[in-house]
């Protein structure tokens, strides 16, 4: 039996390692055709991607009644991603240099992101699929105006 699951562990890696490299020949090629650069385009899979386990818990929340847990674990989990990632920047560069133009036209959408979800709950004190809609449709409006500013 520990022979099987060693087996097992050995071949899931392997899998897991052809993927990670699938990936990382997607990502130079989706980079390579919107000119956006290989960090943005892999900053926002990563965005993404680490967002998927607030969306299932989200989904399960809102199914079983529970919408506060849902809005509560996207946006911790996002201010916890923020804090975390510019402090890890910030401690491993030394300092962190931001343009201009970022803080003019991307973190007014930011904001907008982040307070969007509180003015749609405080307009009738439910979430709904609807302001799930608008949520994502803000999402969506964003990523790609971020692709189409850049190419």
């Amino acid at each position: 039996m520990v022979i099987a699951l060693i087996f097992l562990i050995i071949i899931f890696s392997l899998v897991l390692i052809k993927s990670a490299d699938q990936v990382v020949v997607a990502i130079r090629r989706i980079a390579k055709e919107t000119h956006a650069g290989i960090f943005a385009v892999s900053s926002i899979i990563l965005a993404v991607s680490t967002s998927f386990p607030e969306l299932f818990v989200g989904v399960t929340s809102a199914l079983e009644g529970e919408s506060d847990l849902a809005l509560g674990v996207v946006l911790g989990s996002n201010i916890a991603n923020i804090a975390l990632i510019g402090a890890a920047a910030a401690f491993i560069v030394g300092h962190v240099n931001i343009n201009k133009d970022y803080i003019r036209e991307d973190l007014f959408f930011a904001f907008l992101a982040g307070i969007l979800p509180f003015g749609l709950l405080v307009l009738d004190r439910n979430l709904t699929r609807i302001d799930g809609l608008i949520l994502v449709s803000t999402y969506l409006a964003y990523a790609t105006g971020f692709f189409k500013h850049r190419y």
